[in-house]
């Protein structure tokens, strides 16, 4: 099954069916996570032992884990029940829930940029990088600047480089 990150929590994604033949008790199935699934598997899904409806109960985030693979039990009510299993993968979809972080180096531990009133055009002033978790498309940004004085020039995918572009005074 596939989802989006921002899935509503308490809704059903899926649900699992089991058959049994026997009669009464015997013939009730009971579902569940296997036993050695992780408790931060099931802070995020939950099964309903009744119906098999399989719920997001936590937060989904692509940028942390973009799939799931859960291991569901099947059994009776009999004591002596042989439980069957079977493997549920949920791919999440990344949605664009991340904003761009720009990171400004200046090149000196200060994060201080001094430039000479006399500088000659073109000259560099500090080096800008954008970053977004998102992934696809949703982690693409642009990056601009308006300034008479300034430009900004990309020389490596979401890298730029800040420079003069007029004489200062």
């Amino acid at each position: 099954v596939t989802v989006d990150e921002n899935y509503r929590r308490n809704s059903a994604i899926l649900r699992v069916k089991a058959t049994d033949a026997d009669a009464g008790a015997n013939g009730e199935v009971v579902y569940g996570f296997q036993a050695r699934t992780a408790q931060a598997v099931k802070d995020i899904f939950s099964i309903d032992s009744v119906t098999g409806d399989i719920k997001v109960i936590g937060d989904l985030d692509y940028e942390a884990k973009s799939s799931y693979t859960l291991t569901v039990t099947a059994r009776d009510k009999d004591e002596t029940s042989i439980p069957d299993q079977a493997k549920v993968v949920v791919n999440i979809i990344d949605v664009n829930d991340n904003k761009p972080v720009i990171q400004i180096n200046t090149l000196n531990e200060d994060g201080v940029v001094e430039i000479p009133e006399n500088t000659d055009l073109t000259t560099f002033v500090v080096h800008i990088r954008v970053l977004d978790a998102d992934s696809g498309d949703n982690g693409k940004s642009d990056c601009n600047i308006v300034s008479q004085v300034f430009e900004l020039q990309e020389f490596y995918t979401d890298e730029y480089k800040l420079l003069t572009k007029a004489e200062l005074d």
